[in-house]
């Protein structure tokens, strides 16, 4: 008798944890879209500085998600900090490579920044997106990175040709 007691008093307890997990994990879903809730209302209100800190533990919260990545990235990118911006997209891509949107912001960042590499490797992450974007059949998104990937190369081309026409140092 005793120990159908035991064995009940365990059944109930294994199946009452089980039940405890499941919530924890919902909560846990709730947690991380009212991180990016959350910081988003800090933009609102101007809060850069605690909205930063929300899209933060939210890319914490659920490191796989692309989006949370892409959000902090624009948030730096508004800020002008296109290094820190760089670095966002480019984790974004790491997690999702086939994310057209993060190579295309990837991109705009390396042009704004117009640090030496950048243009080269702008150009690589615009020909990713405009990959990415015709999987999927984004027109949009594909026409947007077919357009920017033009102003790269034309630009490109310039600086070319600037380099060609200035004297060098040995003539």
């Amino acid at each position: 008798m005793s120990r159908k007691i035991i064995f009940v008093f365990l059944v109930c307890c294994l199946v009452g944890c089980g039940q405890r997990d499941k919530e924890v994990r919902f909560q846990g879903v709730e947690e991380k879209n009212n991180y990016v809730q959350q910081g988003m209302q800090y933009l609102q209100q101007k809060d850069v500085a605690n909205a930063i800190k929300s899209f933060d533990t939210a890319i914490k919260a659920d490191p796989k998600n692309p989006d949370n990545y892409i959000t902090l990235g624009q948030v730096y990118f508004a800020l002008k900090n296109y290094t820190r911006a760089i670095d966002t997209f480019t984790a974004a891509t790491n997690v999702a490579p086939a994310n057209g949107k993060a190579h295309y912001l990837l991109a705009v960042s390396r042009k704004e920044r117009n640090q030496e590499g950048d243009l080269s490797k702008a150009i690589e992450a615009t020909q990713r997106s405009i990959i990415c974007f015709r999987k999927i059949q984004d027109e949009q998104g594909f026409t947007r990175a077919a357009a920017l990937y033009k102003n790269l190369t034309e630009t490109g081309r310039q600086q070319e040709a600037q380099e060609q026409t200035q004297p060098t140092m040995e003539e």
